[in-house]
């Protein structure tokens, strides 16, 4: 049996958020055109109708026997786009960077005996994933995530060029191509493979390392050789990098849902902080489950389908682990932020190979000039690099992890390169220890001699009131806010045009005109006036957390991170430990759901396999530790095709979790977990939510039912009867909790936030 390896990837490729449809190729043994509808089909079966071309952010999967050709870099119905046209900060410019490609965002897999060819250069932005063969003349320019997998054919008579925060994996190949280029310093090449460049004579083949990459970028296990053009020199060489991209070594995952109801409206690329602690995360020393005393085998994904990969960029802050718990501070990157529907996405853990800090700049989007986190370093967190220079402040307790702590002549210079005069965000998190009778700086920039072009937020004389230094006026405006010596504020500062805002937590305190802000300083200072013949206007206490914009950021952006960084547990709820299904067995599942019925939970599921004979068994548990089968079936000569199943469990539990357990001789693997509450009855309705206290429910009435209140951990909590329709939490401490009525052995189950 081949072993077909999947791998993830420790960052992000899915940089965007869109709407899929599954275009399987169809009866294209002979050839077919990817801008041809013939070739197309939405059946898994690839029997059916012609479809509609896919387009640039569709999901194709090429089945066995068809093969697909790209002609053009329009072939998937938009125009070509060329690395450096992407604007991304960390893609380009190299080498033929500015040449259009046929670049494709959606997912892409190719099963065994499934052939896509080239002969237009290729740039991939999705997952693809290649069991059977990839081939094109041109190159190929990877932005995210690519496994090639064992037995899988991949060449290119041109370059292989990997770029982004891309993951790349290639196994047992013996893979060709002319010249090999890393661009930047995010992009990762692992697996066990012997490339061999220099395919095409007379060029002189190298290994290119481009806008500041390293070897380091690629694994021991990958060795690159060169022939037979004659150029070769300096060959064999072998990577670096201590690190493995194996999906097999994760162990465990927790679903995170973010609230909607925390979120005012729809955002894009919003950088959540992700900040809680959990005995399930400590290290494997400590009791826990992480294997990385950094927690760098911590990441994060929208998906927990181990055969739709989509990670996230995130940056691990910081990571800590003793006997009693684990402590994790990160920040990752969510494409899309609903309003309206909570968002899931999952953070594994438990990875043997994750040796290695796979943080990557492009969680923040490209309109953050700079980003600090003050943690234990005054770097920029942004793909911009302006990192800043310290004078004397010290590393303390902060509002978000670790801050500085800020005195009189104390500051932090930072560049202001990439600063906007016409419009832009500062925000900053504060605490003041005491108030003196002289001015003191959160934030400081203004053109020496003249001191005109103020960017300043400082309290007054008085001690304690917020005034604003902005344009040509050192106190445009006074007494906006007063601080105390006791609470952690928000502060942030918005221009654009000659308007400015001045939002403390997420409330806007201050809004008006401003005059004369035409240029910028080098430099700012954080903590202090940021006059460089003066810098003794220091901050008293600690600062954390600023970011700069180039951009006027949005009130509800605001009002979202401040919620989201002021109280992670109330933003969103983390899940229970579930164990990772994911093993290297060569089958597939392409759907797996329960839903209620009235006999019981009917569990749906269509699977298929590269073998002629393996063995799947339905299974089920009621705490994730102990399973129990339910049904199981031998299949035989069946290879390639999609079979579904489905089966009615009669006799459930309050709470469900189901998997596939799949065996072919003595090897195992699992599916992913699905989880089914019994749900019967009618809806749960009450307002409000979030609440202070109260909480009015609709058609309850106390007598017939039974109420529980219960924390994330399961714990029971006291409330407060009111009348047969009301409740009171008004006791219960800030967070989330849930709210179940049984009522004539039906459960329903809802979340309350407790403010």
């Amino acid at each position: 049996m081949k072993r077909l390896l999947l791998v993830l990837f420790l960052g992000i490729w899915a940089q965007y958020s869109f709407a899929q449809t599954t275009y399987y190729s169809r009866n294209a043994g002979s050839g077919g055109n990817w801008n041809a509808a013939a070739s197309w089909t939405l059946s898994a079966d690839g029997s059916g109708p012609a479809a509609s071309v896919p387009g640039r952010n569709d999901r194709v999967v090429i089945l066995s026997g068809h093969t697909i050709s790209i002609n053009n870099t329009n072939d998937n119905g938009s125009s070509g786009v060329s690395p450096d046209g992407l604007a991304l900060a960390n893609v380009g410019a190299f080498a033929g960077s500015g040449t259009a490609c046929f670049y494709q965002l959606g997912n892409i897999e190719i099963v065994s005996g499934g052939t896509v060819t080239s002969s237009t250069r290729l740039m991939l932005d999705g997952s693809t994933i290649v069991s059977g063969t990839m081939t094109s003349t041109g190159d190929i320019i990877n932005l995210g995530y690519m496994s090639i997998t064992q037995g899988a054919t991949f060449s290119t008579d041109d370059d292989i060029i990997l770029s982004g925060t891309s993951r790349t994996t290639f196994y047992d190949l013996g893979i060709s191509s002319d010249d090999i280029y890393l661009d930047h310093t995010d992009a990762l090449l692992c697996g066990t493979d012997t490339i061999n460049i220099g395919v095409s004579s007379p060029n002189t083949p190298i290994i290119n390392y481009v806008n500041g990459a390293t070897l380091d970028q690629i694994c021991t296990g990958i060795t690159i050789t060169c022939g037979p053009d004659p150029g070769c020199s300096g060959f064999p060489v072998t990577g670096t990098g201590n690190f493995s991209l194996d999906l097999a070594s994760f162990n465990f995952y927790k679903q995170l849902t973010i609230q909607s109801s925390q979120v005012p409206s729809d955002l894009t690329d919003f950088p959540l902080l992700v900040s809680f602690s959990d005995p399930d995360i400590r290290t494997l020393s400590d009791g826990g489950a992480v294997e990385n005393s950094n927690g760098f085998d911590i990441m994060f994904s929208t998906t927990n389908d181990c055969e739709n990969l989509s990670f996230l960029d995130h940056q691990i802050e910081s990571y800590s682990s003793n006997v009693t718990t684990g402590t994790i501070v990160a920040w990752v990157r969510i494409p899309f932020l609903s309003s309206t529907v909570d968002t899931d996405i999952f953070m594994y853990y438990g990875y043997s190979g994750g040796s290695k800090d796979v943080s990557v700049s492009s969680v923040f989007d490209a309109d953050y000039s700079n980003v600090y986190h003050l943690h234990s370093d005054f770097n920029d967190a942004t793909l911009n690099g302006n990192n800043g220079t310290n004078s004397g402040t010290t590393n303390a307790s902060g509002k978000i992890g670790d801050g500085q702590s800020i005195g009189t002549n104390n500051y932090i210079q930072v560049p202001t390169t990439d600063m906007s005069v016409s419009q832009g965000t500062i925000s900053i998190w504060s605490h003041s220890t005491s108030f003196s009778g002289a001015h003191q700086y959160l934030i400081g920039h203004t053109t020496t001699p003249i001191f005109a072009n103020r960017i300043q937020l400082y309290t007054d004389d008085v001690g304690g009131n917020l005034d604003l230094g902005f344009g040509n006026s050192h106190s445009l405006s006074t007494g906006i806010f007063t601080f105390n010596t006791t609470d952690w504020y928000y502060v942030t500062l918005t221009w654009n045009g000659g308007n400015y805002n001045v939002y403390v937590n997420e409330t806007l305190q201050d809004n008006s005109t401003y005059a004369g802000f035409t240029t910028l300083e080098t430099f700012l200072d954080i903590g202090n006036d940021g006059a460089s013949t003066l810098r003794n206007e220091g901050w008293i206490g600690e600062l954390d957390e600023v970011r700069i914009s180039t951009i006027e950021r949005s009130a509800d952006w605001i009002t979202t991170e401040f919620r989201n960084q002021n109280d992670p547990n109330t933003f969103f709820t983390v899940g229970i430990e579930i164990p990772v299904g994911c093993a290297p067995l060569p089958i597939k599942v392409q759907e797996f759901f329960a839903q209620k019925v009235e006999k019981g939970n009917r569990i749906e599921f269509s699977i298929s396999s590269t073998e002629n004979s393996f063995a799947w068994t339905l299974q089920r548990s009621d705490d994730l530790k102990t399973w129990i089968d339910l049904k199981e079936a031998e299949i035989v000569d069946h290879a390639h095709e999609v079979l579904s199943f489905h089966f009615i469990d009669q006799f459930p539990g309050r709470h469900n979790y189901y998997r596939l357990k799949f065996s072919e001789g003595a090897e195992l693997s699992f599916s992913k977990i699905v989880f089914m509450e019994n749900l019967a009855g009618p809806d749960l309705q009450f307002s409000p939510n979030p609440t202070k206290g109260r909480i009015t429910f609709e058609h309850f009435i106390r007598g017939e039912a039974t109420i529980q209140i219960q924390d994330t951990k399961g714990e029971l909590k006291s409330f407060t009867y009111i009348n047969e329709q009301e409740i009171d939490i008004s006791g219960l401490e800030t967070g989330v909790y849930f709210i179940t009525i049984i009522r004539g052995g039906q459960l329903i189950r809802k979340k309350v936030i407790k403010l």
